[in-house]
């Protein structure tokens, strides 16, 4: 099946921007200490609940899937983001940031929402949501290499004005997006399904368990890198050094799957990220003042994200009904997130960071042993939907 560069440009361009607050979290919490003077709890506080708002966007999006305009969803959720940017540059009180970034998150988990929405109707998931985190990747591996120095010239706010440049970019292309492909899927039933928002069965749960342990787990190492690397005896040069080369190993795994899409199955992919993800928490408890390990580790935790995540996407395709299981696996993927960076607030506080790769490795486990626990589909679970959906990319 042939890839779809465009879309899948268009997705990782645009996920970038949305999900800055993941992607660049490192340098936005050192951006915001080094700018407004706030303590790196504060800011991690900051970032964490600008993901944990982007989960309560999925409440309304349990209701507008099947019946607005996605496209005009993609429109007022970016102009959004382009004023809360804007406005973001002016503001310098914790609180008042805290509340407009929560804002911001809001609306950037409704495009995140609506993107995994879409892509879950498409044939070969798996490798254009793959596609899609590599061009997140390549943006971010740039925005590692530049931040610093915007950052270092202009403050954080540099940061947020540019996103808010590129969000107006953004709202030119957004006739890609389909008006809605669930409504006359809504129409040909009976109802019964339709109008069961939360019907979920077992194996739908265990998918939305394991998004979330993931996504908590290798949060909470991102989030940490920074902060574990001063904690380790690492210097900040090498810590910035390895933040670059774990983004460049995304890219590259990222690419892999890409390329790979379902041609080795689900299983086999899955594993070797969870073994990855296991490992790199491993090497990063034996990392003190060992830059080698520190950088290993890192590299394969960032692997394990970008290999493991597109598949059980995937999987959950396999069960999506009518759009409900593709949002509440964003608000998995995102609440996972969010206690991720909580987890890190709070043991930089009270606890020792040293603990922080033992958790990332028992959620690994966990993950694993909820994945095993999944029963195979029975095709009367996957519902089709139109080909026009299909047809509204072939631009």
């Amino acid at each position: 099946m042939p890839i779809k560069f465009g879309l899948i440009l268009y997705f990782g361009t645009a996920s970038m921007v949305a999900n800055a607050a993941l992607v660049f979290a490192p340098l936005l919490i050192s951006g915001l200490v080094s700018s407004y003077q706030f303590s790196e709890s504060e800011a991690v506080f900051v970032i964490a609940t600008e993901l944990l708002a982007s989960a309560f966007s999925a409440v309304p999006a349990l209701w507008w899937v099947s019946k607005i305009s996605w496209r005009g969803v993609s429109i007022v959720s970016l102009l959004a983001l382009v004023l809360i940017n804007l406005i973001s540059t002016l503001l310098v009180d914790f609180t008042y940031i805290a509340i407009l970034r929560g804002i911001g998150g809001f609306f950037s988990g409704t495009l995140l929402i609506l993107y995994m929405v879409v892509i879950a109707t498409l044939p070969d998931t798996e490798r254009i949501f793959s596609g899609k985190l590599v061009v997140q990747l390549l943006f971010s591996a740039l925005g590692m290499a530049l931040l610093p120095l915007v950052i270092t010239r202009f403050g954080v706010d540099g940061v947020y004005f540019i996103l808010a440049v590129l969000g107006l970019l953004l709202m030119g292309p957004t006739n890609a997006i389909p008006s809605n492909a669930y409504a006359s899927v809504n129409k040909q039933c009976n109802g019964a399904a339709s109008s069961s928002v939360l019907y979920f069965p077992r194996n739908n749960i265990l998918i939305l368990i394991a998004l979330f342990v993931f996504a908590m787990g290798t949060s909470i190492m991102w989030s940490a890198l920074v902060p574990m690397g001063e904690y380790e005896g690492i210097s900040l040069a090498d810590t910035g050094w390895v933040l670059s080369a774990a983004t460049v190993s995304s890219i590259f795994g990222g690419f892999l799957s890409t390329l790979a899409g379902t041609r080795y199955g689900r299983a086999a992919p899955i594993s070797i990220g969870l073994f990855m993800g296991a490992g790199g928490a491993i090497l990063l408890m034996f990392s003190s003042t060992n830059v080698g390990y520190f950088l290993l580790g890192s590299c394969l935790i960032c692997i394990s994200r970008v290999v493991t995540i597109p598949y059980l996407v995937g999987l959950m395709s396999v069960f999506n009904q009518f759009g409900r299981l593709a949002i509440l696996s964003h608000v998995a993927l995102a609440t996972g997130m969010a206690f991720g960076s909580y987890v890190v607030s709070l043991l930089m506080t009270h606890v020792s960071l040293y603990w922080l790769p033992i958790l990332t490795l028992l959620c690994m486990v966990i993950t694993a042993l909820v994945l095993v626990s999944l029963k195979r589909p029975v095709a009367a679970e996957h519902i089709k939907l139109p080909k026009t959906l299909s047809a509204s990319f072939k631009r």
